[in-house]
C-alpha cells in the first residue's frame, strides 16, 4: 500500500526529529546528512 504525504507533512516530520537523526539516517542510507536534508526540503 502506497501513502502519499504532502511536503509540509515532510517538514513537521523533519522539525520532530531529534538531535542527530538527519546524521544516523545519512548513515545507515549511506549518504551524506545534506542528501538527507535536501529530501525534507531543509537546510538545518
Amino acid at each position: 500500500m502506497t501513502k502519499t504525504i504532502s511536503f509540509n507533512d515532510l517538514r513537521r516530520i523533519k522539525d520532530s526529529l531529534p538531535d542527530g537523526a538527519v546524521t544516523q539516517i545519512a548513515d545507515r542510507l549511506n549518504v551524506t546528512p545534506q542528501t538527507v536534508r535536501n529530501y525534507f526540503g531543509g537546510s538545518s
